[in-house]
C-alpha cells in the first residue's frame, strides 16, 4: 500500500499472468503488448489458434500466392 498524507493512493501488486511463460516474458520485455480487451486476460486466453494443416509445404504455398498476385 502506498500512502500520501496517511491516505492510500496506490497498491503494488504482481503483474497479471497469462499462464504462458513465453508470452509473459515478451510482455515483461515490452516486446508484446496485450490487446486492450474489456474481458481482460481471461477472455484473451479463451481464443483458440486456428488449427494448422500439414497438407503442403509453407514455402510452396507462399510462392503460389505470390504468383496469383503477380
Amino acid at each position: 500500500m502506498i500512502t500520501e498524507h496517511d491516505q492510500p493512493i496506490a497498491m503494488l501488486v504482481p503483474l497479471p499472468s497469462t499462464g504462458d511463460p513465453a508470452v509473459d516474458q515478451l510482455i515483461r520485455e515490452s516486446k508484446l503488448t496485450p490487446a486492450s480487451n474489456s474481458g481482460g486476460i481471461a477472455a484473451l486466453l479463451q481464443i483458440k489458434p486456428f488449427p494448422t494443416s500439414d497438407d503442403g509445404d509453407t514455402a510452396e504455398t507462399v510462392s503460389e500466392l505470390r504468383e496469383d498476385h503477380a
